[in-house]
Parts: structure tokens; C-alpha cells; sequence
């Protein structure tokens, strides 16, 4: 009996103080905890605010054979660009085309169905980034022809074209000098419209070559 009211003491007494050290360094506890809530709260609606992203790549072979007759037609529409050089088929200028307002502007107005609805590119891209609400402009293009085009469509046209090839644009294109190859990659917030894009962009490109060697009457 004796033994078993010494345990006894012995646990309230165990209690007692853990308790009373609780209470007295609760202040200290409070604070990490406060920060670990803090810290969640920013992970999660980081994680919730960020959208996953899909990547289309398309790598296709550029001919560099200086002495064709694609090189030499396509540098000479290249200078209707400001895009001067050598005689020799440069990758560079086939990097700024692929960038240029000219090649951008026939891909956007070209139509696809994405989810279902068939579009210009450029709608798509403003539905898909919000960009109506992100910049205050009520713009749906009716129209392809930018002489029609009213204040507001062209403001966002030049978002549009931010949006594509700005500093933090879904396209990206590469090349390797030695094997001639490019790359092309467009990384948007749907795989349909990635994969779509990035074949309606090299189409456009493709197509500016063979007008290129047609000859003009």
C-alpha cells in the first residue's frame, strides 16, 4: 500500500510539472506552431494557384545548302524582314522568323476546335489566360485582317504576342548549327492547344518557304 501511493504521488507530482513548464513555455511553443500554420497555408495556396503547364515539342531539319535554290530565295524574302547575311542558309534568320510578328500573326488567325470549340488561336489564347479580365479589355476577334482592326483588338494583339514570345513565353524555339536541326516548344496551360499550336506555327513557317520559291508573275 505504501508503494503504490508513493507511485501515486510520484505521477501527480510528474503531471503537476509538466503542466506548470507547459504553462510557462507555452509563449515559446506558440510561435513555431504559428509559423508551421503559416508556412503550410503559403504552400498550399502556392500549389493551388499554380497551374500545371503541357510541353509540345516538334524538332524538324533545316537544309543549309548554300548553293540551293530554297537558300537563296528564302534570304532574299528574309531581307523583305531586315534580315540580311551571307549567301549561306543561316539558322539565325530561320530563329527570328519563327519569332515574328508576320509568322505569329498567320498562326494565331488561323481556326482550330480546342475543347470542342472551334476558334481563332488567338481567342483561344485570351480564354485560356484570362486575359479579358487580367487587362480589362472586352476583346473577341471576329476578324483576321489587322487594317480592321479597332484600338483595343491591337492592345490585345501585342498582349497575345507577349504572351507567346514575351520574357516568360510558351514558345520557345532552338537550334543546333552543327546538324541543323530545330527545335520548336510550346508550353501552355493545355496539352490540346500546345500540340495544336506548335503544328500550326511550323505550318506557317513551311508555308512562307514554298511562297518563297514560287515565282512572282
Amino acid at each position: 500500500m505504501k508503494e503504490q501511493g508513493t507511485e501515486e504521488i510520484s505521477i501527480l507530482s510528474f503531471s503537476s510539472a509538466f503542466v506548470s513548464s507547459f504553462k510557462e513555455n507555452k509563449k515559446y511553443l506558440i510561435i513555431p506552431f504559428l509559423l508551421g500554420i503559416i508556412f503550410a497555408t503559403i504552400f498550399f495556396y502556392h500549389s493551388y494557384r499554380t497551374k500545371p503547364t503541357f510541353n509540345a515539342d516538334l524538332t524538324y531539319m533545316v537544309n543549309e545548302d548554300e548553293g540551293s535554290k530554297l537558300g537563296s530565295n528564302l534570304l532574299s524574302a528574309l531581307g523583305k524582314f531586315g534580315v540580311g547575311g551571307t549567301t549561306k542558309f543561316n539558322l539565325e534568320k530561320i530563329l527570328f522568323l519563327s519569332k515574328s510578328e508576320f509568322i505569329l500573326r498567320n498562326a494565331i488567325f488561323q481556326k482550330a476546335t480546342i475543347d470542342g470549340k472551334i476558334d481563332f488561336y488567338a481567342n483561344h489564347i485570351i480564354r485560356l489566360y484570362d486575359l479579358k479580365k487580367e487587362n480589362e479589355l472586352n476583346v473577341t476577334f471576329k476578324d483576321s485582317v489587322f487594317d480592321n482592326f479597332t484600338l483595343d483588338e491591337r492592345k490585345m494583339l501585342k498582349i497575345i504576342t507577349d504572351v507567346l514570345v514575351g520574357k516568360k513565353g510558351i514558345i520557345t524555339t532552338e537550334a543546333d548549327e552543327k546538324t541543323g536541326i530545330m527545335t520548336q516548344s510550346v508550353n501552355s496551360l493545355s496539352e490540346e492547344f500546345s500540340i495544336k499550336l506548335s503544328q500550326v506555327l511550323f505550318d506557317q513557317l513551311s508555308i512562307f518557304y514554298i511562297e518563297s520559291l514560287t515565282p512572282k508573275t
